[in-house]
């Protein structure tokens, strides 16, 4: 029962499938500030509670707020090899748990805020993106009922994240961190997520879920294909940023990944787990190898 509970809220509960995205968009931001190790690695956590913080509170929200995680199976979010957590409130498991593991994580986050600010000398720029990224959670629940969950995630996963990253160094580099996060952003909060609604459509469509993974599915059209624009978008971004400078010529090997996945969603996208991780694992290897880019 104890081991249930640690692994519910450790590992179910903060859905850690985002986590390669997010902390490479968080590290990119600092890297290309000149952010020292140690500040990396205080940052990656702070990033990685709030990213705890709001897929905890995910859970939460799309029960008692949007009621997409309502009703049995089948008339509820499915479950997903990514993540499991949307089910537990209508499985009975106790809001209380829920949201006391949610405001657990946050408190770390704003904890190792404030001792960045006083240990370690960093400029209060840092609670900039911290408080920003502590709505993202509601903005998102709400944004899938009125067409705005991608470019929720887009702007927290993009530029929000990377000024995070850059707000930890010594002299903030804020808007080329900024802008080397967007592609992140697009293929993370543009392609994934269109999939991801797509998936949940079939059960939330009658109960408001408006975004366009969603009207993807309502049209009975392909999926294939608007997540294939957007990892075009990604694509032709990166390599703009390149030629402006932003980021380096030595990281353009990170779009293989993103080649791949194009490839891969040649055929036709299904729900089955293989073919699901590998896309969700082709965007990670996209974003780390991003990072990789601007460090060798």
């Amino acid at each position: 029962m104890l081991a249930r509970e640690v692994y519910t809220h450790l590992w179910v509960l903060p859905r850690w499938f985002a986590l390669p995205v997010s902390t490479a968009a968080v590290v990119l931001g600092g890297v290309i500030s000149g952010a020292s190790v140690i500040q990396l690695v205080i940052v990656s956590i702070i990033a990685a509670a709030l990213l705890a913080w709001s897929h905890t509170m995910n859970s939460w929200n799309d029960f008692f707020i949007t009621d997409f995680d309502k009703g049995t199976v089948g008339e509820r979010s499915h479950t997903k090899p990514y993540t499991a957590g949307q089910n537990l409130l209508a499985e009975g498991y106790s809001q209380g748990k829920i949201l006391a593991n949610a405001f657990a994580f946050l408190a770390i986050a704003l904890g190792l805020t404030g001792y960045s600010l006083i240990s370690m000398g960093v400029a209060p720029l840092i609670l900039v993106p911290v408080l920003l990224t502590i709505p993202v959670t509601f903005a998102y629940s709400y944004g899938k009922k009125y067409w705005l969950p991608e470019t929720v995630l887009l702007i927290s996963v993009g530029p929000i994240a990377g000024l995070m990253g850059a707000s930890i160094a010594d002299i903030p580099n804020i808007i080329p961190a900024m802008l080397a996060t967007i592609p992140i952003g697009i293929l993370f909060g543009f392609a994934g997520e269109t999939f991801d609604q797509w998936w949940d459509a079939d059960a939330n469509w009658d109960k408001g879920l408006r975004n366009i993974g969603a009207w993807v599915w309502h049209k009975n059209a392909k999926i294939e294909t608007p997540i294939l624009v957007f990892m075009f978008l990604t694509e032709i971004l990166h390599l703009a940023l390149i030629v402006f400078g932003v980021l380096s010529l030595r990281g353009w090997w990170a779009l293989i990944p993103v080649v791949v996945a194009a490839f891969f969603l040649g055929g036709e996208v299904q729900r089955k787990t293989v073919q699901v991780m590998a896309l969700l694992g082709l965007m990670s290897l996209y974003a780390v190898l991003t990072v990789v880019g601007e460090v060798i």
